[in-house]
């Protein structure tokens, strides 16, 4: 077996100084941060932000669509049955100040206890 000792002298900075010089520069200027402006960072969260804006902007318009089709705008039912929904009847019945006599409140909210 041959013992030949291993040449090292291609990792030796001091062979070819300027270019030991121009690698140690490009790393210095890689890790410094940018003198002006807006970090990057902050880039990002805006432009995250604004996407999140307007995926929450389609999803509202998403769910609101359907309410849309189920009722026109000339409701054919009367305060009496306004909509399904207890909260609705009631509202409807405040804002035409007209609450039928014969209707008890607290059947029309959904009894006592919910169900």
């Amino acid at each position: 077996m041959d013992e030949d000792p291993i040449d090292f002298s291609a990792l030796d900075p001091r062979r070819n100084s300027a270019r030991f010089e121009q690698m140690v520069q490009t790393v210095v200027i890689g890790a410094r941060p940018p003198a002006a402006g807006l970090p990057p960072l902050l880039f990002e969260l805006i432009a995250w932000g604004r996407s999140a804006v307007a995926v929450a902007a389609l999803l509202a318009l998403a769910a609101w669509l359907p309410s849309l089709g189920s009722r026109g705008l000339g409701d054919a039912n009367g305060p009496l049955m306004a909509g399904t929904d207890p909260v609705e009847l009631v509202s409807s019945w405040a804002m035409t100040d007209d609450v039928p006599p014969e209707i008890d409140l607290v059947q029309a909210m959904g009894g006592l206890y919910a169900h």
